[in-house]
């Protein structure tokens, strides 16, 4: 079964594109990259029906990191108490800035496996985040 119109939008989102019809954001002055929006829509109408699965697993996993991101709030206060120090962190990162990596690098993957460009803002965060010198080429870069 193909992917349903919410499981296409929600890669969309997933890609930081904006959840507007392109006429309406150029005509709102949103800056928008029709061609790679195009793209990465076109890529999720063409996905390969033994992939489908793989999709959703990868949606789910998103979902998953999107609701420990927005639950961390009241953990992110302090990473000692006494004697006991939670599991830490390289060069001071906290619990959100873990789960941003780990959520950034599953949309990272599941643009790889659509071959679906990243809005360009998102790409310059994942590559930022996800590599030392902040240099990493995507499965198609446009843009950025």
């Amino acid at each position: 079964m193909p992917l349903t119109t919410e499981e296409k939008d929600a890669c969309m989102y997933h890609f930081g594109w904006p959840a507007v019809e392109a006429v309406a954001g150029i005509n709102m002055g949103i800056p928008f990259f029709a061609l790679p929006h195009f793209i990465a829509r076109n890529h999720l109408d063409l996905l390969i029906e033994s992939q489908v699965p793989r999709v959703r697993a990868m949606l789910v996993a998103l979902n998953n990191y999107e609701t420990q991101a927005a639950t961390a709030g009241p953990r992110l206060m302090a990473s000692a108490l006494g004697n006991l120090t939670l599991r830490s962190a390289e060069n001071g990162q906290r619990e959100g800035d873990l789960i941003e990596a780990e959520y950034l690098r599953w949309v990272d993957k599941l643009s790889r496996l659509l071959m679906a460009p990243i809005h360009p803002d998102l790409r310059n965060r994942i590559n930022a985040i996800l590599t030392p010198g902040g240099q990493r080429g995507g499965a198609f870069r446009v843009c950025g």
